[in-house]
């Protein structure tokens, strides 16, 4: 069941932190700006004009096309840097406390993601751990009660809605009931049994 919920997860991948959130949106709005306050067509039209200009033979129109040009790039400039602050400004006020508010609401997702995931993964663990340990502890001791000739366990409620702890406490006492004389011999004979079969197991795996 934990396998198949987990499977079943959204995955999420984690957010970023506010910083790095209002960082990126920063920069996306420096990009936009820088691609609105570019030169007009007019305005390269005439920085190629006087680019030319600049190299005129005539000093004093080298010198008016360098003064002209650099007032241009001051304009420009100028244009970016106030477009740019009104931009900040107006995100600082408005969209920053937004970013934040969903930024957190993405992290408290990913956070009850991550635990819901990690409690899934226990289970899963756990489950391994009894399949691989208690539950052939178990029974190997219910075996040995069997053959000791136990033939009846108190466990507490119905045995049959029991849980793995309920059974495995009464196995438990029961086990620890038998004398320890008779339970030696039964196991070493269920030990010498399952040699017996591993080695049969294995003379048929090399035969084939």
């Amino acid at each position: 069941h934990a396998r198949v919920e987990r499977q079943h997860l959204t995955r999420l991948e984690r957010p970023p932190a506010i910083d790095e959130a209002l960082a990126v949106e920063r920069g996306r709005i420096g990009d936009r700006i820088g691609e609105a306050a570019q030169f007009t067509e007019a305005e390269r039209a005439q920085l190629a004009r006087l680019a030319k200009e600049e190299q005129s033979w005539n000093p004093f129109m080298r010198r008016a096309a360098r003064k002209e040009a650099a007032r241009l790039r001051v304009a420009q400039g100028t244009r970016h840097g106030e477009a740019l602050g009104r931009a900040m400004r107006d995100f600082e006020q408005y969209e920053a406390a937004r970013i934040e508010e969903r930024v957190r609401g993405e992290e408290r997702s990913y956070r009850q993601y991550a635990k819901t995931s990690l409690d899934l993964e226990s289970q899963m663990r756990e489950a391994r751990r009894i399949m691989r340990d208690d539950i052939p502890k178990v029974e190997t001791r219910l075996t040995v009660l069997e053959r000791a000739g136990v033939s009846q366990l108190e466990c507490d409620g119905s045995a049959s809605d029991a849980r793995l702890g309920q059974l495995a406490a009464a196995v438990d006492r029961g086990y620890r009931a038998v004398p320890d004389a008779l339970r030696r011999d039964v196991e070493f004979a269920i030990r010498r049994e399952q040699r017996a079969l591993d080695r049969m197991r294995d003379s048929i795996s090399m035969g084939r």
